[in-house]
């Protein structure tokens, strides 16, 4: 299987802001772009960041490169 080169683009950052909720922004200078970002920040830490298990399809089309979080 030949290698996908990897970009950050577009780069994104979900911050948990505890009991208030949670932000998403996307590009170096951080615009916000969702503040309900409660749910996919807990998506984050409960789902993709571990190893994932279950149906291979399932697993490599969460990680398709070309997908966005917004």
């Amino acid at each position: 299987m030949p290698l996908t080169p990897f970009t950050a683009e577009p780069y994104a950052t979900c911050l948990d802001l505890g009991p208030v909720g949670a932000i998403l922004t996307t590009g170096l200078e951080r615009t916000v772009v969702r503040r309900d970002a409660k749910a996919l920040k807990r998506t984050i830490n409960q789902e993709r960041i571990y190893p994932p298990t279950g149906d291979r399809a399932t697993i490599l089309a969460g990680a398709d490169p070309d997908r966005t979080w917004t």
